[in-house]
């Protein structure tokens, strides 16, 4: 029974983080020009605590009002066939990964790979014509957009990414997402970068057009661009977006708190209730103790 209702728990966990990738997927195209990449960025968080809502409190209430779900789920996934296709999914979805890292590690030996942050405590990789390709205000642009990386610890958010594609890799809208996810990082960046107003947006924006890196494929670094879904097209023209005003940008925060809010709220609504728990008999166990 608490294999059932472990493999139901996480069911509804990707069922509940789904929902919320869908969300975003949806809101992100209109948040972007409404309240500014940076904040677009956060609403990742969605299907984050969604996920996360759905698994508490869970076990008392899957043991009651999901038995029959968490019975089937737990006969289908437990047995040899479904066991080991999942088996060999997730085994092939982490062979890429590391095939990928391993790649972008001789790239970086080799000193062919970058601009790019990468690491659990993240560092700055560049290729060995980095001083001479670009020029000393075209470094500093390069140093402000990962150094963004580096704050937010990008490539620690990659990381959990990657494992949950490889966990759940027969959902296409974990791997969806992952793009997706990886795209806003690099828009919310650039916002970042272009904070400070004596930042030249048309130099910014031809450093990003000078900058074309082969790509490696790399599921966790923070590449400047060249990166597979990082089209240079839109993030050139999100350059002429002015930093929200600070009206907006409260605004902006509140909403991406409240969709979040409101999602935890829907997911624990959804929630099946908890069972009726008949009290403990004190008396009739101090009696019996006497």
């Amino acid at each position: 029974m608490l294999t059932e209702i472990l493999i139901a728990t996480l069911l509804r966990a990707e069922l509940a983080g789904s929902a919320g990738v869908v969300l975003v997927m949806l809101l992100r195209p209109w948040t972007r020009w409404l309240i500014g990449p940076r904040l677009a960025y956060r609403l990742w968080l969605i299907p984050v605590v969604s996920a996360l809502a759905s698994l508490w409190p869970t076990a008392l209430r899957f043991q009651t009002s999901f038995d029959i779900v968490s019975s089937a789920a737990g006969q289908s996934l437990g047995s040899g066939p479904a066991l080991l296709a999942w088996s060999a999914g997730a085994l092939a979805t982490a062979a890429i990964f590391v095939r990928a890292e391993l790649r972008f590690r001789r790239m970086e030996r080799l000193t062919l790979a970058g601009p790019a942050v990468v690491g659990i405590w993240p560092r700055l990789v560049v290729p060995h014509d980095y001083a001479d390709r670009f020029s000393a205000a075209e470094r500093r642009l390069i140093r402000r957009h990962e150094q963004a990386h580096m704050r937010r610890r990008d490539p620690v958010a990659n990381l959990f990414v990657a494992l949950a594609s490889i966990a759940v890799w027969y959902n296409p809208l974990v791997h969806l997402a992952r793009r997706a996810i990886r795209l806003d990082q690099e828009l919310a960046c650039d916002a970042v970068a272009l904070e400070d107003g004596r930042v030249s947006r048309k130099a910014y924006g031809e450093t990003l057009l000078k900058v074309q890196m082969e790509s490696a494929g790399s599921w966790l670094a923070c590449a400047w661009t060249g990166v597979a879904g990082h089209p240079l097209e839109l993030r050139v023209r999100l350059l002429a977006l002015r930093r929200p005003s600070l009206k907006r940008d409260l605004i902006g925060a509140s909403a991406v708190s409240v969709l979040a809010v409101a999602a935890v709220a829907l997911v624990l609504v959804l929630e099946p209730a908890a069972p009726h728990l008949a009290a403990f008999p004190w008396r009739e166990a101090l009696r019996f103790a006497q």
